[in-house]
């Protein structure tokens, strides 16, 4: 099954109110690291400049390849187990030409494993996005790392029970800048 809007559009599968605040940030010039692809990957190519996603179904990886527009990469990575998922994860973003990533969302294998490695990527201002929050350890492996959070509680696209999406983030985050208006939902929703 896809997550999609009601006008066939790709959604991610995080929490709709996560997707509602999401959806109103400026990611023109952002990059985005994923670890996990999907319909999320769909979704964030049509807002980043570039994105780059990490998975390990190879099956899933292959039908991606065909719909994927060009300013996405995706890669294989292993899930056999945590040490070779880690490794390979670092490999390829030691060979990436960024350094630094604007976003990054955990939302596939080995999840608690993926935290030291968003921590290190992401940028000063910007955020991790963490998916089924509820579980894997999210809010004690992120806990003496200098980051804020915010949960997003409620339904996702083709989820009956509710569930969480947290994002974390430092004090100065674009995606948390005071400054950003209040959207008017009555008028953009």
């Amino acid at each position: 099954m896809l997550s999609v809007s009601r006008s066939g559009e790709p959604l991610p599968w995080y929490t709709y109110p996560c997707i509602e605040f999401l959806k109103f940030r400026n990611y023109a010039n952002k990059t985005i690291l994923e670890f996990g692809a999907g319909q999320s990957t769909m979704w964030w190519a049509q807002r980043a400049s570039r994105v780059i996603s990490l998975e390990a179904d190879k099956l899933w990886l292959q039908k991606l390849q065909l719909e994927v527009p060009s300013n996405v990469d995706l890669y294989l990575i292993p899930d056999s187990d945590s040490s070779s998922c880690v490794n390979a994860v670092n490999a390829i973003l030691s060979k990436s030409s960024i350094a630094k990533f604007d976003v990054v969302i955990i939302d596939g294998v080995w999840r608690w494993h993926m935290i030291e490695i968003a921590s290190q990527v992401v940028t000063e201002d910007g955020m991790i996005i963490c998916d089924n929050a509820e579980g894997y350890g999210f809010c004690e492996g992120f806990r003496h790392r200098g980051f804020r959070r915010v949960d997003f509680f409620g339904n996702a696209p083709g989820v009956v029970l509710q569930h969480c999406t947290s994002i974390f983030f430092g004090c100065s985050s674009f995606a948390f800048d005071p400054s950003h208006p209040i959207p008017d939902i009555g008028k953009n929703g």
